[in-house]
């Protein structure tokens, strides 16, 4: 069905016929083994356009993996249709589809993360801009851009400061996301390299932005709502430890066994259940919430249920002002940290893990700090070691301190013959008889 030959200037091709024409295709210089199996594929080609059936999959498996230039060969010899040339999305249209596609499977607030890093790219590089186009060079210069004041649009950014880029985890957080992006159209073959694959996207623990919030402050923001509901929602997020929103929100009643003083806290981060002490400080607020309760009421906080986006950051800065308390960084999160810091202190890494519900490693990265209590137990301890030290010097097994000659004193090496003194407990006592003991002569 197919012929293979080789020319005089050393290159090989195979003929064939299709439909009484005979057809062509040169080689170049291959060996001939290489040659020999083109001819065979060629050859099955032929025979599966003769009869009008599929090819067999070895051989699609060959024509899927050869190179541009000789699958271009085969399409102008006749023998296979000419690929089908892929559309190469927008950014815009990729993003939606990996949402689309990929948002059913997770929650709510990962696909709102989503859609936030899909707004700082298309801000940075644009809607229509093709997929293919962006570079491991535009991808190291929107990381750069993403620092920048133009990168952050939100209404509480610190616009009194000079540098009003979006936080460091911040910017780790979007890179990886469209990290995320761009290797599932990779996996899809619309482009063939990740431009973000260098570029790191751990999130890292920040120092600068953690706050320890003392229980005099706390008390005085809490005396300071209006609401039961904030009440309640700021103690579990500061004296149980919850996560605001997505565990405070989701507490219900069922949840909650008084007898025991145990909360059953659903752990998204988990998924499962975790159990968390009622701790003392946490209870009062606890029975508050449950004494105003309506009958049949499901939740332990209902105020926000419904409310798509409630907006509690500012509605909590706002208290907090009020309280006359100044703001800390990440309000509701160092929140969750000083409790974190307290419960390792108090009853170990173990217990602060289960209870809080993270693991040990990243309650060091991001949650445990050293408190002002801390400084001042160790400062106490010192002085008291230092005072138990002046008032209690070490007796010696002498009867009394012996001077040294000045002399003495000067020299590297004691005088090998030198009695310091003849101690009497070294003395011997005679044997014990009718008189009183007496020294042995």
């Amino acid at each position: 069905m197919a012929s293979l030959s080789r020319m005089k200037n050393g290159t090989r091709r195979v003929q064939f016929v299709i439909d009484t024409v005979r057809r062509t295709i040169y080689l170049g210089r291959v060996s001939q083994k290489v040659a020999e199996t083109i001819k065979i594929r060629v050859e099955y080609i032929v025979a599966a356009k003769a009869s009008g059936t599929p090819l067999d999959a070895q051989t699609a498996s060959w024509l899927g993996e050869l190179d541009i230039a000789f699958t271009a060969k085969l399409v102008s010899a006749g023998l296979i249709d000419p690929p089908e040339q892929k559309k190469v999305p927008t950014l815009q249209e990729h993003i939606d589809r990996y949402i689309a596609v990929r948002g059913e499977a997770v929650k709510e607030r990962t696909r709102s993360h989503w859609r936030q890093a899909q707004q700082s790219l298309v801000a940075y590089f644009g809607a229509d801009r093709l997929l293919d186009s962006i570079t491991s060079g535009d991808a190291k210069d929107y990381e750069v851009w993403l620092g920048t004041a133009a990168a952050r649009k939100n209404s509480y950014a610190e616009k009194d400061k000079n540098t009003q880029g979006l936080a460091k985890n911040t910017i780790r957080k979007r890179c990886a996301e469209a990290k995320q992006f761009f290797a599932y159209a990779v996996d899809h073959e619309l482009i063939t390299r990740n431009p973000f694959r260098d570029i790191r996207g751990s999130v890292k623990g920040n120092p600068e932005r953690q706050f320890f919030i003392d229980r005099p402050t706390t008390k005085k923001v809490i005396d300071g709502c209006g609401s039961c509901d904030w009440r309640t929602l700021i103690a579990l997020n500061r004296f149980g430890g919850l996560r605001n929103p997505s565990e405070t929100l989701q507490l219900r009643w069922v949840n909650i066994d008084w007898e025991t003083s145990i909360m059953n806290v659903w752990d998204e981060k988990r998924n499962r259940y975790r159990q968390v002490p009622i701790f003392s400080e946490l209870r009062p607020h606890l029975e508050e919430s449950w004494e105003q309760a309506e009958p049949g009421q499901e939740y332990v906080i209902t105020r926000w249920r419904y409310d798509d986006d409630p907006n509690l950051r500012t509605q909590f800065i706002k208290i907090i002002k009020r309280a006359g308390v100044t703001p800390w960084p990440n309000i509701f999160k160092n929140l969750r940290a000083s409790r974190s810091t307290e419960v390792n202190r108090e009853f170990g890494a173990f217990l602060e893990s289960e209870w809080i519900g993270h693991t040990q490693a990243v309650a060091r990265e991001h949650y445990l700090m050293v408190t002002p209590e801390d400084v001042a137990r160790a400062t106490a301890c010192e002085t008291k070691a230092t005072q138990n030290a002046t008032q209690h010097t070490a007796a010696t097994g002498r009867r009394g301190p012996h001077s040294w000659p000045t002399d003495a004193i000067k020299m590297s090496v004691l005088p090998g013959k030198a009695t310091l003194c003849d101690p009497q407990q070294n003395r011997l006592v005679g044997r014990e008889g009718l008189e009183p003991p007496t020294q042995r002569l």
